[in-house]
């Protein structure tokens, strides 16, 4: 059997990884999922890196700590090679646009694996799934080509800027991240400085504008 579609999937739910991974692979005879993870940053990495690079990644949008959003973009603003399939167990419309934004090929709902499995084939062979969505190599043109922060800051001022555009709070982000307050403030005015910002709040309306 020829499982040529290499899958990866991360999960904010890390109990729910094993069946999603069971129900993918026992409803296709052309997918292997070669790894799972519930940690964002975990996902990220192994898709920038050659040797864990799926051909298509199974993104939730619901993600702690790391978004599902950022997700998507950390990867597509650096390569075109992994597609990219978003879900939720939410309404689909919660998450289409930022996902498509982002840089994902598709969204489709959590509960339906059959459809995750056909909208895989589809991402896997380059197309798309749903309105809206670009092919993985335009998305990562658009996204390499914006004038933004993602070339300036780090992974962790990423993360904290992407928290402080959600509206959360220096101590739930700081719980999120398992951080210090002191921390996640240092990140933010580096962060800050870096935009060329004069307050945080500026800084939160020129990352959003970045990201746009």
């Amino acid at each position: 059997m020829n499982r040529e579609i290499t899958v990866g999937i991360v999960d904010n739910d890390r109990f729910v990884l094993p069946s999603l991974k069971a129900s993918i692979e026992e409803l296709s005879d052309d997918m292997q999922v070669i790894w799972t993870t519930s940690d964002g940053g975990q996902a990220v990495s192994n898709c920038l890196t050659a040797a864990t690079r799926p051909k298509v990644l199974l993104a939730d949008m619901s993600m702690e700590g790391v978004s599902g959003i950022s997700v998507c973009r950390r990867i597509r603003t650096r390569i075109g090679k992994v597609g990219i399939l978003a879900m939720t167990a939410y309404s689909i419309d919660r998450y289409a646009e930022k996902a498509s934004m982002a840089g994902a090929q598709g969204i489709v709902g959590k509960s339906d694996e059959q459809q995750i499995v056909t909208a895989i084939r589809t991402v896997a062979s380059g197309g798309t799934w749903g309105e809206g969505f670009e092919i993985a190599l335009t998305a990562h043109v658009r996204l390499k080509n914006q004038t933004s922060a993602n070339a300036v800051l780090t992974d962790r001022e990423f993360e904290v800027m992407d928290s402080f555009a959600a509206g959360m709070s220096i101590q739930a982000i700081a719980e999120t991240l398992n951080i210090t307050p002191e921390t996640v403030k240092k990140h933010g005015q580096r962060a800050m400085h870096k935009l060329g910002a004069n307050s945080r709040w500026q800084a939160v309306a020129m990352w959003l504008n970045s990201q746009a």
